[in-house]
């Protein structure tokens, strides 16, 4: 067999086992994704911590960058909570009228619909996803840690598995990678300072509870900004304010705090941090979120980065 021959089938028994094992760990890449994230946002924490040892320092990363999150998320979601049992009362009899006003066709209709909703609302699949939210995040934190303890080590054997010799090319793809998703942290950390004039001008209640959502929704995407917009618009309509200031928060909010941010912001930060184009980024970002959720929202960009920095290295060594 010659060299060639022999390259040829470690390249395809390569790609068969790189396909087996995102079959088998598709339902952890969410998990994957964000421990990835979760390292590179912790590693420059890393180094400023004075401990030598690494299983110590980066255990205390990996919590600098987790624990808050974790403390926001539980916080925000129990202040919220408190929020919507108190108004429950008022928002079933809003419900109640606004139901007795429709047609008599659609009140027949909708009258079937509780039924079927309350069978399927937790069902096995519905727990089963809770369970599988966790299990990605206990993941991300784990692998947070090991990434910052081996990392070096599994960069090498990276190079070694795809042949890569030059060691300046693995340091610019790293750095162009840690740019980007550094960025998608400033991103975040806009986001929540563009939301504290909304939340004061409109006098939303809770605002700590929906800052903290907003934040993390810009962090890591599992919801929206503007589905987090949504909470503050139900309080405006509980309390019965005028429509034009309802529409004028809900149009203001979706352009200031979700279309901006994500068109604009997000991709002229990850790029420049980066180093590569912010069009992009911006099709890395929304494409890889809208086919891979959560996983492709971090990893796509993250593989438009390799490919940058590679065609650059490659297109360097041509002209010289």
């Amino acid at each position: 067999m010659s060299d060639f021959d022999r390259r040829m089938a470690t390249f395809v028994l390569l790609i068969l086992v790189l396909v087996i094992l995102i079959f088998y760990f598709s339902p952890l890449l969410d998990g994957i994704a964000l421990g990835i994230v979760f390292a590179y946002v912790a590693r420059p924490i890393m180094k400023r911590i004075p401990i030598k040892r690494k299983g110590p320092s980066a255990i205390l990363a990996t919590i600098a960058v987790v624990a808050p999150i974790s403390l926001i998320l539980i916080f925000s979601l129990y202040d919220l909570g408190l929020w919507a049992m108190s108004e429950w009362e008022s928002a079933f009899e809003m419900i109640v009228v606004a139901f007795q006003q429709l047609p008599e066709p659609l009140q027949g209709f909708l009258e079937i619909l509780p039924t079927g909703m309350g069978r399927e609302f937790l069902t096995v699949d519905r727990a089963s996803s809770i369970i599988m939210l966790i299990l990605n995040f206990l993941l991300s934190t784990l692998l947070c840690y090991y990434l910052l303890v081996d990392g070096k080590k599994v960069a090498e054997f990276m190079t070694d598995l795809f042949h890569v010799e030059d060691k300046g090319l693995v340091a610019t793809c790293d750095n162009a990678i840690s740019g980007i998703y550094i960025g998608s942290v400033y991103t975040a950390f806009i986001v929540a300072v563009m939301t504290v004039p909304f939340l004061l001008i409109f006098r939303i209640p809770h605002p700590l509870a929906i800052l903290g959502l907003m934040f993390l929704a810009a962090l890591i995407p599992v919801l929206a900004e503007w589905m987090i917009l949504l909470i503050p618009l139900a309080h405006l309509v509980l309390r019965e304010a005028p429509l034009t200031l309802s529409m004028t928060f809900i149009i203001t909010g979706s352009i200031f705090l979700y279309i901006l941010p994500e068109l604009v912001i997000r991709p002229w930060l990850t790029g420049r941090r980066g180093r590569i184009h912010p069009f992009l980024m911006l099709l890395a970002f929304i494409g890889g979120g809208i086919s891979g959720g959560v996983a492709g929202f971090f990893l796509a960009p993250m593989f438009a980065g390799i490919l940058v920095t590679v065609y650059r290295s490659r297109k360097t060594d041509d002209r010289i």
